[in-house]
């Protein structure tokens, strides 16, 4: 429902975390087979309709390895397992104090960008 209610055709990029087997060695136990499960299928099933809404609206849908993008300061790069605390993080580093996933939106969107190789970024200009 949430993917149908967006407006996805205004933009050339969209960039997600690829998190396929995010879940897959799950720390917890305790029905751990069938939260991994359910997991993976509404991500599957998620990812899936962007890729159908991507050749449908007109955008361009790239896929980043979210590794590390909730440990990185936004700001400096340092990377730091201890900066974020629950819903806060806080650099060590530089002293940037932000929300923990707006953070790491940052961090996937910059990640997205400077990662596209340049048969995608030519591609994805032509695309534009």
């Amino acid at each position: 429902e949430i993917v149908n209610s967006l407006n996805l055709g205004n933009y050339g990029l969209i960039i997600l975390e690829d998190l396929k087997n995010v879940k897959k060695n799950s720390k917890k136990k305790i029905h751990r087979k069938t939260m991994n499960k359910m997991q993976y299928w509404a991500y599957k099933q998620v990812l899936t309709k962007f890729e159908r809404l991507s050749e449908e609206e007109g955008f361009y849908l790239h896929l980043i390895n979210p590794a590390y993008t909730s440990q990185t300061c936004s700001g400096c790069g340092e990377i730091d397992k201890s900066n974020r605390k629950g819903e806060i993080y806080q650099c060590s580093s530089c002293g940037l104090k932000i929300d923990a996933d707006f953070n790491a939106a940052i961090n996937i969107h910059s990640r997205g960008v400077y990662s596209l190789s340049s048969n995608e970024k030519f591609e994805l200009y032509n695309f534009l």
